[in-house]
């Protein structure tokens, strides 16, 4: 299932956190089938032409680690609210209490 996330997604590493903790924090997670998922949803939203990528983040206030899906847009800011907002309602909205403090999408 690895090889298939890796055909799906880039990996943002930094100096925290490198391809393989990723990789790590989706398999200690039970992530991995909702990460497989997404590209569809996901795509059907904003088209195929865009680009998705893995990353995580750690929140100091919560010390809370998460893996954002980021989604590469070429919409206008405008645009990319409006297909957020749709992807919410639609995709993200039946996950949210699942994936809580775990996954969440951001757009660039």
């Amino acid at each position: 299932m690895f090889d298939e996330i890796e055909k799906l997604y880039k990996f943002n590493e930094d100096e925290c956190y490198s391809k393989q903790d990723i990789l790590q924090f989706i398999k200690d997670n039970n992530l991995t089938d909702i990460l497989v998922d997404a590209p569809k949803y996901i795509r059907e939203v904003f088209g195929d032409d865009i680009k998705l990528a893995l990353e995580l983040q750690y929140d100091p206030e919560d010390d809370l680690t998460e893996l954002l899906i980021i989604i590469k847009s070429h919409y206008t800011p405008a645009e990319t609210i409006e297909l957020e907002l749709k992807l919410l309602h639609t995709w993200w909205k039946n996950l949210k209490d699942k994936v809580r403090d775990k996954l969440d999408y951001m757009c660039e």
